[in-house]
């Protein structure tokens, strides 16, 4: 029964400490820092955390013995984490992985063909601005990716390196699917089409002076896109 317990507790700690070392890491790194934790220290700290929780019920509950408990759990239930508006950060490739293309249905009319017209548009401006992101020097980069983490909400934060560590640490059984939904601000195109008028205000309401461009949505940085993971 003892045993049968500890079990229990380690598996309900697991998830409880996960959330806590993600919340303090958020709070307290910058992008780069939170990442070299997550592939280095966060895994080693997790174990600690738990075993030293475990040791108070058991002095038989060694960090060995924990990890074989936690390998033995219950996986009755799953669990959610998002990356929220922060997917385009793990590069497109593995921000799209597990995603299945959806096949088009045929051109029915006008409609459908201006539809078509504008996501061609679109898909254009965002592969020259991959194509731009890609020129960019690492430092630059970097430096892009630094200032959007600390615009992010700390809860954010959390959510993402939650996210990042349940799909890539190996400590979670990983749900076969990813979830994926459309950015809010673009509809999931990555981009929107903007009426630009002129300096003439006047003239733009009667349709004069003015042009329509083609901008990132600012939100998802062109992804078009927001990742979740199932995991327990």
């Amino acid at each position: 029964a003892r045993d049968r317990y500890i079990g229990e507790r380690v598996t309900q700690m697991w998830y409880t400490q996960a959330g806590r070392l993600a919340t303090a890491a958020a709070m307290k790194m910058g992008y780069e820092e939170a990442r070299g934790y997550l592939d280095d220290r966060m895994r080693d700290e997790l174990l600690a955390k738990v075993a030293k929780e475990a040791a108070r019920i058991s002095k038989e509950a060694t960090p060995d013995t924990v990890r074989q408990m936690w390998a033995k759990r219950s996986k009755a239930h799953w669990y959610r984490a998002s990356y929220g508006y922060g997917t385009w950060m793990l590069g497109q490739d593995a921000a799209l992985k597990g995603q299945k293309a959806e096949e088009k249905p045929p051109e029915q009319n006008t409609k459908d063909k201006a539809r078509a017209e504008l996501e061609e548009k679109i898909k254009r401006y965002l592969e020259n601005q991959e194509m731009a992101r890609k020129a960019k020097s690492s430092a630059e980069q970097s430096d892009d990716l630094e200032a959007v983490w600390k615009e992010l909400p700390s809860a954010s934060r959390a959510q993402w390196i939650l996210a990042y560590y349940a799909e890539n640490s190996g400590d979670f059984e990983v749900g076969p699917k990813p979830i994926f939904s459309a950015c809010r601000e673009c509809g999931g195109q990555g981009a929107r089409e903007l009426v630009v008028a002129g300096n003439n205000v006047a003239k733009a309401a009667t349709g004069q002076s003015s042009s329509n461009a083609t901008i990132e949505c600012p939100t998802c940085h062109g992804l078009g896109i927001i990742r979740r993971i199932l995991y327990r």
